[in-house]
């Protein structure tokens, strides 16, 4: 169609170009007996027209061409779109059905991903220590409460008060959890960020000065944020940085003296004596045999607390 076209033009450009103005202007000069100014004039407007002419030749050719490529694309979309209904058709009744499996598990990863871990807390262990009703032990990431159940240390400034406040906080309560780079610690309790409702644990008591911020790398996510808690809980004297927290050492060590063991010589101190069974003892000496002693068997449940039935 476009061969036809072009040469359908030629021929019109070079009858009305070539012969007709060499007519016209054979007779205009040698059979007119017009004055010479009207055959000069005469032949300026023959040029004007012809100029006319063929801009109106070029401008049909510029059509043509549009309605040429319209028609052309429209062939190649109607059979790019018979190429696509074709495929369909021929798909594979497995590859449909993988198709479908995929899509359906789009959302269900979505959702997965949105819900975070949650637990109930079933004891609060001290400050910064918890247990979740699924057995395990649970640190909190980047804080340090003072000690209240390490039998090799006395109960530390604040630490009662700490162990006291997590309780509220915590015990009994369903909890979500957010963790960082490491799963679990040396003595195997699982580390985690802490949340009850709207509260970050960790932060809240850092804040509000029952806890230091303490950085265990590598899992050091909030670890600015607690700083900033502890500079804005020291600047306010909250908790355990008031003036008044620890006056005396009587605050700072337990208020009864633990029973001495039959081989302690009556020092006061505990003596290792593994064979001793949880019963005959309580859970300051329980503790002492498993973590300065390695009486493993007080810890059944490998969680770092000895004697769990009766200490728990």
């Amino acid at each position: 169609m476009a061969e036809k076209s072009t040469l359908s033009l030629l021929v019109k450009i070079f009858a009305y170009l070539l012969l007709w103005p060499i007519f016209l202007l054979i007779w205009i000069w040698n059979k007119s007996n017009w004055p010479k100014s009207t055959k000069w004039l005469a032949t300026a407007g023959m040029v004007v027209v012809f100029f006319f002419i063929i801009l109106a030749l070029d401008s049909n050719k510029d059509t043509d061409k549009a309605y040429e490529d319209a028609a052309l694309n429209s062939q190649v979309s109607a059979l790019q779109k018979q190429l696509e209904a074709e495929k369909k058709n021929n798909q594979e009744p497995a590859q449909i059905e993988a198709t479908q499996v995929e899509e359906q598990n789009i959302q269900p990863a979505e959702e997965t991903a949105s819900n975070p871990e949650t637990f109930k807390v079933i004891h609060s262990v001290d400050g910064d220590t918890i247990k979740l009703d699924n057995g395990q032990v649970l640190r909190y990431i980047g804080i340090d409460t003072p000690e209240t159940v390490d039998p090799r240390k006395p109960i530390q400034c604040f630490g009662e008060e700490a162990s006291d406040k997590n309780r509220e906080l915590v015990e009994g309560k369903e909890v979500r959890l957010e963790k960082d780079v490491s799963e679990t610690d040396k003595y195997g309790r699982i580390l985690r960020y802490v949340y009850v409702g709207d509260t970050f644990v960790n932060d809240y008591l850092v804040r509000n000065g029952y806890a230091h911020s303490y950085s265990y790398p590598p899992d050091i996510k909030h670890q600015d944020q607690f700083k900033q808690a502890e500079e804005e809980a020291r600047n306010n004297k909250r908790g355990l940085w008031a003036d008044d927290a620890c006056k005396t050492e009587t605050t700072t060590t337990p208020t009864t003296t633990p029973p001495t063991s039959p081989n302690s010589e009556g020092t006061g101190a505990y003596a290792c004596n593994c064979s001793k069974t949880c019963a005959q003892m309580d859970c300051a000496e329980a503790q002492y045999q498993l973590n300065s002693c390695g009486c493993s068997r007080r810890d059944a449940d490998k969680d770092g607390i000895a004697c769990d039935s009766n200490c728990q």
